[in-house]
């Protein structure tokens, strides 16, 4: 069903991250080590020799992708990053006219930290797991609460 207020919108952009991180993890664990600061591709980009290194280098001569096709999918990775922030900026926004969302909020820095927020729940360490688990708190009662705190912070309560 087609999401009709702000907060719905939102907690809908979760549970969309969530159910594609579980149908594809293979997708999001490329996504992950793009944007994980492990290495600078921008850098990387410019220094000539370590273009020529990578593509004929003898340890990545089984990955036969070019340095530049690497840089344009970094391109379309930060252009759907920047995409989902934008769509989850578009729901706050819809949140406040529509009155279910506080008014008094940064629709960009929510944006963001909502964004990190459901990033980062997909890649609960496996002891914090664990301990959850040891709690009988299941993964369907954790996201329930996950939401009831995202609709805390949000929710407009003079509405």
């Amino acid at each position: 069903r087609k999401k009709e207020t702000g907060i719905e919108k939102i907690i809908g952009f979760r549970k969309a991250y969530y159910d594609f991180a579980n149908e594809y993890p293979d997708y999001l664990r490329i996504y992950n080590s793009f944007q994980s600061d492990r290495f600078d591709l921008t850098s990387i980009v410019n220094i000539t020799y370590m273009k020529k290194a990578i593509e004929e280098g003898r340890q990545y001569s089984m990955f036969p992708v070019t340095f530049e096709s690497v840089s344009d999918y970094l391109k379309e990775i930060t252009d759907l990053r920047r995409e989902m922030v934008n769509i989850l900026s578009n729901a706050i926004e819809t949140g406040i006219q529509d009155g279910t969302v506080r008014s008094d909020i940064n629709t960009l820095q929510m944006a963001i930290l909502l964004t990190l927020l459901t990033q980062n729940i997909q890649e609960m360490p496996y002891d914090y797991k664990q301990l959850l688990d040891v709690k009988g708190i299941n993964n369907e009662e954790f996201t329930r609460s996950i939401d009831d705190f995202i609709i805390n912070m949000f929710t407009n309560r003079d509405h």
